[in-house]
């Protein structure tokens, strides 16, 4: 329906047969209005004198006819002191009306023009209301408000991981958020950026990236809305290759230390992720380990959930391919090689005889049989190879250089020759001095 139809002068006219049918108490109604002096003495003692119920509401409806505007409001505020909810409800739009005209901080259409945009900034008050609860008004002065007036209100940010590669499940119904957000922030004159299905560190780049972008722009937003949907825990969110960064680190991107353009203006941050408490963390990231020896590692699980499932994904660095192929490592895995233990919220994997094959990232995966997953942080192995020491050489070498030392003492020293050729020595050895 148009807004012009609901003028104020249409308020009780359209709605004259339905307040008749159904207020029961036009009395309380009546002293409602007069408490907000809507109705002076007189108005208020020709409501009261009338006995049947629907002439003196229809009285009302009469006098309040010649109050104006204000009365649709004050008939309204009434209807909702007296327990008239349904007959609030039919007058509300019109009281939205109403305040619509009289907020000149709500432009006709946007931009504002010239004239407009300064009648708008001469009004010290702004009015918020709520168009759901039009009886809810918040007024704040222009100190505690943003000054939002740009053709371009702002920039909108979103990030939006759907296929993680990984044991996380793919989040396909986040396109559709994704799609309706896009849309309504372009109808608010938003400019919309959208990057899906981005890495941990992807991430970061790319605010990283539109945060300096903002910084060269030569005019700047005036308002930044940062949104991302992906899986997340507690204070992080993951990234499709199921590694989690905080968002702290993200949403700093945009503050006024990395971005000094932002300055003063506002910046929100809408998360649609899981904050679940169920964790799986490894409090070690690297494990040093010698060749042929076995090494332990343990992560620690925190969950209210019931554990369906755990196993291990182990990456070798070295395999060079776009999108890695986890090894999965399960109580079913070559015994010889690899066991899986649990001791009350700890899950350890041990490696038996450790070798250069077996570098690389592990982390750990559970499976809760609510079908939601945690993942662990990643942990390095890493092969300890030093150089041996003295005492660790071969006995072979150890009498190869015992031999050597023997040889090497019974070699006279530089001074034993030095005296031995001195005393054999003849006049030829030393120079003649001529006269």
């Amino acid at each position: 329906m148009a807004s012009e139809n609901f003028d104020w002068k249409n308020a009780f006219k359209k709605n004259r047969v339905k307040i008749v049918r159904c207020l029961a108490n036009p009395d309380e109604v009546g002293g409602h209005l007069y408490q907000m002096k809507i109705f002076n003495d007189e108005m208020y003692e020709t409501v009261k004198q009338i006995d049947e119920t629907d002439k003196k509401t229809r009285q009302i409806l009469d006098l309040l006819n010649y109050r104006g505007k204000k009365g649709v409001s004050a008939l309204h505020d009434a209807f909702l002191e007296s327990n008239n909810e349904e007959l609030a409800k039919a007058l509300a739009p019109y009281v939205i009306e109403v305040e619509k005209r009289d907020n000149k901080t709500e432009p006709l259409k946007w931009p504002p023009n010239k004239l407009e945009n300064e009648d708008m900034l001469k009004d010290k008050v702004i009015k918020i209301k709520d168009p759901k609860s039009p009886w809810c008004i918040h007024d704040y002065g222009k100190d505690h408000a943003y000054t939002i007036q740009n053709e371009c209100r702002g920039k909108v940010f979103i990030i939006n991981n759907v296929h993680f590669d990984g044991p996380l499940q793919n989040r396909d119904a986040s396109n559709m958020d994704a799609e309706n957000l896009t849309s309504l922030f372009s109808e608010l004159h938003f400019t919309v950026f959208q990057e899906q299905d981005l890495t941990a560190k992807g991430m970061q780049s790319f605010l990283q990236n539109s945060a300096e972008q903002l910084q060269k722009d030569e005019i700047s937003a005036e308002c930044v809305i940062l949104i991302i949907m992906s899986h997340g825990v507690g204070t992080k969110v993951f990234g499709v290759d199921c590694l989690l960064v905080e968002i702290k680190e993200l949403t700093d991107c945009f503050s006024t230390a990395n971005c000094d353009s932002l300055h003063g203006k506002p910046r929100l941050v809408f998360i649609q992720a899981c904050r679940s408490v169920e964790t799986a963390s490894i409090d070690k990231t690297v494990h040093l380990v010698k060749p042929g020896e076995q090494i332990e590692i343990e992560c620690i699980v925190k969950s209210s959930k019931s554990i369906q499932n755990v196993y291990w994904e182990w990456d070798n660095l070295e395999t060079k391919v776009k999108k890695r192929d986890f090894y999965r490592i399960t109580e079913w895995s070559n015994s010889n090689k690899y066991r899986l233990q649990q001791m009350k919220s700890v899950r350890s994997l041990f490696v038996k005889n450790v070798s250069e094959n077996d570098k690389g990232k592990y982390r750990c995966i559970i499976k809760h049989d609510d079908k939601s997953v945690s993942v662990s942080n990643f942990t390095e192995l890493q092969l300890d190879i030093k150089e041996k020491s003295n005492s660790e050489l071969p006995k072979v070498f150890e009498k190869l250089s015992t031999a050597g030392r023997d040889e090497i003492d019974s070699v006279p020293s530089v001074q034993e020759t030095q005296h031995k050729c001195s005393q054999q020595s003849t006049f030829l050895d030393h120079p003649i001095e001529i006269s």
